[in-house]
């Protein structure tokens, strides 16, 4: 009855011109339209399709969705304007390979192929780098899809672990930010160069002048100790070449052994003038303090010699004969013997 009203309007509309023949009724087949055309097995299968007939009053018209494999089910609306709509659920147990939907509302048909892919299972990417991720990805057919580079580590990804995926499918990652880690520089003055690399590797640290010779010793650095400075980062060092001190002129080397000595004789004058003050003695002239000389010594490297001369007067020995014998009696000796400093 569709058919055949169409072919009478055209027919109608042509005899107005004056034409005596009339035309065949010109209908638009159903050309359904799938979406996806291929899909996994387990999934749902959009079916889409147009130039369905519509029937008279105007109402959605229930339609058969089949497909030519096992356990395949499916449901369809037809709506006024020949448009068809429905869903084919794909058994999960289903082969891969190509099945053929047909779609059947109010005596018009179509079908179309669909394609049935084997599923690939997303790896577990989270927790490592972005190098393990994409070789991961690469061994079961899927590629990475962002970020591309970075040095963090995945802390999520989409789709998630252990989804089935079309073979191909691309999964996003994301990356945690990369945290600093900090180390303090630790005192490397007064070390050698041997001795500072081994502290500054033990630190997480790297020696920036790595041409110096080991044994010369660490003169100033940067960072200075104690900064707080990112792992790896690299440490100047600042040398004083071993041998390389400069030799003290004569006169300074003299002038210093000359100080020495002075001082150690000072001391000990001042030791025995102090020992005899604390005996007690007859009183006196003040002494006489000693005159001290002193005698380098050829060889800069020999201490000079010291020499100390007393020019106190030395005692006198007087001998007297006493007029009187008779001051003591028991003295025999008929002499008095004075002694005089």
């Amino acid at each position: 009855m569709h058919r055949l009203n169409s072919a009478l309007r055209i027919a109608a509309a042509v005899a107005l011109g004056g034409l005596t023949w009339s035309l065949p009724a010109v209908t638009t087949d159903p050309a359904p339209a799938l979406d996806p055309q291929r899909t996994l097995a387990g999934r749902d299968l959009l079916v889409t399709g147009t130039g369905f007939p519509a029937s008279d009053p105007v109402e959605p018209v229930d339609c058969a969705l089949t497909a030519t494999g096992p356990g395949f089910d499916g449901s369809c609306l037809v709506d006024a304007a020949g448009e068809l709509t429905g869903t084919l659920v794909i058994p999960a147990d289903a082969k891969p390979g190509v099945y053929t939907v047909t779609a059947r509302a109010n005596g018009g048909s179509a079908s179309a192929p669909v394609e049935v892919l084997a599923g690939v299972e997303v790896p577990n990417l989270i927790g490592g780098t972005l190098a393990e991720a994409q070789r991961a990805l690469t061994a079961v057919e899927l590629s990475l899809g962002g970020p591309t580079s970075g040095d963090g580590t995945v802390v999520d990804q989409d789709p998630a672990p252990g989804r089935t995926v079309e073979p191909g499918s691309t999964v996003d990652v994301t990356l945690a930010p990369i945290v600093e880690t900090l180390v303090r520089v630790p005192d490397l003055r007064g070390l050698s160069i041997t001795a500072a690399r081994a502290a500054l590797t033990e630190a997480g640290l790297v020696l920036g002048d790595a041409s110096a010779d080991p044994q010369d010793v660490v003169d100033g650095q940067a960072p200075t100790p104690g900064e707080s400075v990112a792992a790896g980062t690299v440490v100047s060092v600042e040398v004083a070449v071993a041998g390389d001190e400069t030799a003290p002129t004569p006169w300074l080397l003299v002038g210093a052994l000359t100080l020495v000595a002075v001082v150690a004789v000072v001391a000990v004058v001042a030791a025995t003038a102090a020992a005899r003050a604390s005996r007690p003695r007859p009183r006196r002239p003040d002494p006489v303090q000693p005159r001290l000389e002193l005698h380098p010594h050829p060889d800069t490297a020999v201490a000079p010699r010291v020499v100390a001369h007393d020019d106190r007067p030395l005692p006198e020995l007087r001998l007297e004969p006493h007029a009187d014998h008779r001051v003591d009696p028991a003295h025999t000796d008929p002499t008095r013997t004075e002694v005089s400093r």
